[in-house]
């Protein structure tokens, strides 16, 4: 098939593209490279069937250029850092907005699509209601990150309607794996543990998270290519378990013999102990946990990747990262 993949050289997107070009499909890469990183993408740069471009979503005459020969449409561009967000946010809305209906026109151009496969989030669930939040919960976002997500999940039941053609949005629970960026707590954990042999935890550390591997996320993205669906459907991407910040401080500690630290940080402020590049966020969601089993019903998707397993394969590859080349390792990831 002849895919556009919006925001392909970043975290999830260049997971993304690994399986679509190992599953023989032709792709086209859209990045502006804001947190998206050419060298996620690099050992596939020499494939034939890869075309990377350098271009912003929300300049039309750009998306315009991208032609019209696309079967599937997935858009994983966005501005998704939770604390920028909080300073900023107006570019939450310009680009989760505004850019996802530039591509859902463009998807509109297109003469032979589809399907629209895109990025959504659980922010927009905000605080959880029930143990496990399920696609028909309600819908309470804090953030203005979760209300564009969710006005994107909006745009796409219209253009669904219009166009005759499934949207499948995907509501990603805290993905984390290989080339992940700064933003998340897993990623600062690990990466103080390296460089500095702590890890700070804001309060007691009794907040719930819901991991889920990138390895599994992408693989959704893939599945996608071939379901049999109508109109707009929403799906949970998450693993249905719970781990504390408590227990993941424990488990990099257990991975690194770093040393936790637990400091009272007041909402929106800094550690005073460690620079770790990260307030603590106004408003931070207490509890966390996603049913997947529509996912697992529907598509028959399945979480292959324990935990404590994607843990080490994380904290191995940015170790290998820090020693391969440590300036490049600093101003990446700080």
């Amino acid at each position: 098939m002849k895919i556009l993949l919006t925001g392909g050289c970043g975290f999830i997107g260049s997971h993304i593209l690994d399986n679509y070009l190992a599953e023989g499909h032709e792709v086209t890469v859209v990045d502006n490279f804001r947190s998206g990183r050419l060298e996620n993408i690099k050992h596939q740069l020499d494939n034939k069937r890869l075309t990377c471009m350098f271009g912003d979503i929300l300049d039309e005459n750009f998306v315009r250029s991208l032609g019209t020969d696309f079967e599937v449409v997935n858009h994983h561009a966005a501005q998704l850092e939770i604390t920028r967000c909080i300073d900023f946010p107006q570019e939450d809305i310009t680009s989760n907005m505004i850019g996802t209906t530039n591509i859902f026109e463009h998807a509109k151009r297109c003469k032979h699509i589809k399907r629209v496969i895109y990025a959504s989030s659980a922010a927009v669930y905000g605080q959880a209601q029930s143990k496990m939040q399920k696609e028909v919960d309600p819908i309470n976002p804090h953030w203005v990150y979760g209300v564009s997500k969710y006005a994107t999940e909006l745009l796409a039941k219209i253009y669904s309607q219009q166009l005759g053609i499934p949207f499948f949005g995907l509501r990603y629970s805290i993905v984390y794996g290989t080339r992940e960026w700064y933003g998340r707590v897993l990623t600062l954990f690990v990466k103080n543990s390296i460089r500095d042999g702590k890890v700070i935890v804001f309060g007691k550390g009794d907040e719930v998270r819901d991991f889920i591997h990138v390895k599994d996320a992408a693989g959704v993205n893939s599945i996608l290519l071939r379901a049999n669906s109508k109109g707009s459907t929403i799906y949970n991407v998450s693993s249905g378990k719970t781990v504390s910040i408590k227990e993941l401080a424990e488990k990099v500690r257990d991975l690194s013999g770093c040393e936790i630290i637990f400091e009272d940080v007041k909402e929106g402020e800094s550690s005073r102990l460690l620079n770790i590049g990260r307030i603590r966020l106004p408003g931070n969601v207490i509890y966390s946990c996603m049913d997947n089993s529509k996912a697992k019903k529907e598509l028959g998707w399945q979480p292959t990747v324990q935990f404590d397993q994607g843990l080490r394969e994380e904290f191995d590859w940015y170790k290998a990262q820090k020693k391969e080349d440590g300036m490049l390792w600093e101003r990446l990831f700080y």
